[in-house]
């Protein structure tokens, strides 16, 4: 085969036809060893998965389709011709995937302007992702183009003809994507926003999964031509399959499973009054509703790519659990869409937490301007909107149906460790002074000390990356954390709460000058050091009812994101007070508490499933 020039564009192009002269290898040699049965004759609803490649293929204005065959080719071969695509056989399939590659390309037309390169592992691959890949590649400016949903590159690829000649003189035992690596063409990108070019079936699991939401898509299709305005909604393993197909993360995973928890439990609640509800579609939009979390305009960029798999009531639904659209008619019944949309904002990550805490642990994380700030009062406020809606159908109060709630097993978090430090030793006089809010500096000698801690913490953790640091945002605090994040990783989060005590006037002060200042106060809290605060400043008890708030939300949210280790770099008086939290001690008893510079106490922290309302119950404890 020679290497082809480059191809003109036909100056008009019929419907349906493709922008240029295009090619396919579909590659079907492999063993299938781990699938146990063959691949291409699998069957996906009422195709097999050869049938479905070569199906869309054709839709997309593909003509020359070949079919490499290795491993019980005589098995294939029939179906390869009752679907009149061209048949390569690769006699040497056992040298691995790469060389039925080269296999097909051999079997290819010469005037060809490029060529796809399809696992028959990807079946379910759209026309339309294809199409799309087609007419990037049409602009001209690059010689490989990846189809990509989600971020994330997917099959097939479709490279220039150029590639066949280098292809064909290739070691066969390598791999197409080391081959186009050393060949260095420009590559692009077609962001297709289709699911189905990140779904493959390697494992009988994959395949059972696969085969499962093929046969929805097909329903719902079929009820789309049919003209019928019904709309098969996905069941759970639907939704987490696609979920799965698209990395979702697991904190994400654990939001959307707890959401899907709320939107049910309060769409089976309210079916009794509206018996027009569809629970499957709350529950499949709560599980899909942040499938795109990760990218920008997620709510609309997710409900594309579900109206792209036929299923529009779904995409809608999705779509909307950001913001409910304005031109829909306001009446007193209560929609899917509005359920899905309530439940998002009644949980944090993987807890429950109702519209009150969610509002205020929106805004104690993303700090918002005012601005956002006003956005996000808006959608709480059109959540209390359904929430009184749904209470007036119930007869009760929506809080006390979320507090029965049960989570799945899937969306309580594992264990988590906590290293809880001191920041390292401050520049400034020495002996017995009462340091405060004073933002004081490392210094040399400091930085130094940090540095040490952060070699020690790389220890403890086996070498492993916080996943997250927070520390005080002062800035002996906030600089010991930036040194153990540029040794150890992990992102540092300067919170005020973490402040150490407010020494007031004494703040500087050695005891002895203390005393002589404001001798009566000194008196007092030399009687009472719980309780009673520094001139101007906080007592240990208003210290306690500042930092213990802002620790167990902290935990909470850490657990939710699915964090596994978290540093926190506190001050003197904050840990001692923290470990008598932890500890069960009385607040008396936090002057017995040890915390030289860069001490480190290490705490696991874990949710369990009981508690009220099965939202889970935190327990901290030392190790």
């Amino acid at each position: 085969m020679t290497e082809p020039q480059d191809t003109d564009l036909p100056a008009a192009l019929s419907p349906g036809e493709p922008p240029l002269r295009a090619a396919a290898v579909v590659l079907a040699a492999g063993f299938s060893s781990r699938m146990g049965s063959l691949k291409p004759l699998l069957p996906l609803g009422a195709a097999t998965a050869l049938e479905r490649v070569v199906g869309s293929l054709r839709e997309a204005g593909i003509r020359d389709i070949v079919v490499v065959t290795g491993h019980q080719a005589e098995s294939v071969t029939p179906l390869i011709e009752r679907l009149g695509a061209m048949r390569a056989h690769n006699a040497g399939y056992e040298a691995g995937m790469f060389s039925s590659v080269r296999t097909g390309v051999a079997a290819l037309p010469a005037d060809m302007a490029a060529f796809f390169v399809l696992p028959v592992d990807c079946p379910l691959v759209t026309p339309q992702a294809l199409r799309s890949v087609l007419d990037r590649f049409a602009a001209g400016d690059a010689e490989v183009v990846y189809p990509t949903c989600l971020g994330r590159r997917g099959h097939p690829p479709l490279l220039s003809a150029r590639y066949a000649a280098p292809l064909l003189a290739a070691d066969p035992g390598g791999n197409l994507q080391a081959f186009l690596a050393t060949k260095g063409g420009r590559e692009a990108e077609a962001d297709v926003r289709d699911l189905t070019v990140l779904l493959d079936m390697d494992t009988p699991e994959a395949y059972q999964a696969l085969a499962h939401f093929a046969g929805a898509l097909d329903a719902a299709r079929d009820r789309a031509a049919g003209g019928s305005g019904t709309e098969p909604s996905l069941t759970a393993d639907d939704a987490l399959f696609l979920l799965a197909a698209a990395e979702t993360p697991r904190n994400v995973v654990r939001h959307c499973r707890t959401a899907a928890a709320v939107g049910e439990a309060v769409a089976e609640a309210l079916k009794a009054h509206l018996p027009a509800l569809d629970v499957d579609l709350v529950r499949a939009g709560c599980l899909l509703h942040d499938i795109a979390r990760l990218l920008p305009h997620h709510a609309r960029l997710a409900a594309e790519i579900l109206a792209d798999l036929g299923l529009p009531r779904l995409a809608q639904v999705v779509g909307e659990h950001m913001v409910i659209d304005p031109a829909l008619p306001k009446g007193p019944g209560i929609t899917e869409a509005e359920l899905v949309y309530l439940a998002d904002k009644t949980v944090t990550e993987g807890e429950v937490v109702g519209l009150a805490e969610r509002q205020a642990r929106t805004i104690r994380k993303m700090r918002p301007d005012a601005q956002t700030a006003g956005h996000i009062g808006e959608r709480i406020a059109e959540a209390r909107t359904i929430a009184g809606k749904v209470s007036a159908v119930l007869g009760r109060p929506v809080d006390d149906l979320l507090a029965e709630v049960r989570l799945p097993p899937e969306a309580v978090p594992a264990t988590m460790r906590v290293y809880l430090v001191r920041h390292a030793r401050p520049e400034g006089p020495e002996g017995r002074r009462f340091h405060g809010q004073a933002d004081s500096i490392l210094g040399g000698p400091g930085e130094q000390q940090a540095h040490t801690l952060a070699g020690r913490l790389m220890g403890l953790t086996g070498g492993a990356c916080f996943d997250a640091i927070y520390s005080s945002d002062l800035a002996r605090a906030r600089r010991t954390a930036e040194i153990v994040s540029g040794d150890c990783g992990g992102r540092v989060h300067a919170e005020p709460w973490l402040r150490e005590i407010d020494a007031g006037l004494w703040e500087g002060l050695t005891w002895d000058e203390a005393r002589a200042l404001t001798p009566a106060e000194h008196a007092a809290r030399e009687a009472d050091l719980v309780g009673t605060p520094f001139p101007g400043g906080e007592s240990f008890k208003d210290l306690r009812d500042r930092v213990v708030p802002g620790f167990e939300a902290l935990l909470a949210d850490a657990l939710s994101a699915g964090h596994r280790r978290v540093l926190i770099v506190g001050h003197k008086g904050v840990n001692r007070v923290l470990l008598a939290h932890v500890q069960g001690l009385p607040l008396a008893d936090v002057f017995a508490i040890e915390q030289d510079y860069c001490a480190v106490t290490l705490l696991k922290v874990e949710r369990t499933g009981d508690g009220v309302g099965g939202r889970g119950r935190i327990t901290v404890r030392g190790c």
